[in-house]
């Protein structure tokens, strides 16, 4: 009998250590999924950074150098940025002057076009063609 009593006892002290090394465990495990949640989310917001950086860059580039066409991968923002009269160009073209439109300055222009089924070909000669040089 003294046998069966000993080994319950040692059966509830094993089974207590296991529940204490779960519920560690189980701390550990939370805190490390926060960890990776918070990394996740520095890697995203030092993506949006190194894109926002090099499009910036493209831009300075591209004014340097006398070639600032518009193309489809340019954001509305970028776009913006050239000329104060492409705002009046998109409006003809109905992107971003309605409130239906959700259209945003990080938007890209070709999602845009697709999106809402402008005449793309059109909307980016007019819009290139504020940029080009007056003739008098």
């Amino acid at each position: 009998m003294e046998v069966s009593h000993l080994s319950i006892y040692f059966l509830s002290i094993v089974s207590v250590v296991i529940g204490i090394i779960a519920w560690v465990s189980l701390k550990r495990v939370k805190k490390i999924s926060a960890e990776v949640r918070e990394l996740r989310q520095e890697m995203i917001d030092v993506r949006a950074t190194t894109r926002a950086s090099f499009k910036e860059l493209q831009r300075k580039i591209t004014s340097a150098n006398g070639n600032s066409a518009v193309t489809p991968d340019m954001t509305i923002g970028e776009i913006l940025a050239l000329h104060p009269r492409s705002q009046s160009v998109l409006s003809m073209f109905h992107l971003g002057a309605c409130s239906s439109c959700a259209i945003t300055d990080d938007h890209l222009l070709g999602d845009a076009i697709r999106e809402y089924g402008v005449d793309g070909e059109s909307l980016i000669m007019e819009l290139n063609r504020l940029l080009e040089p007056e003739t008098m």
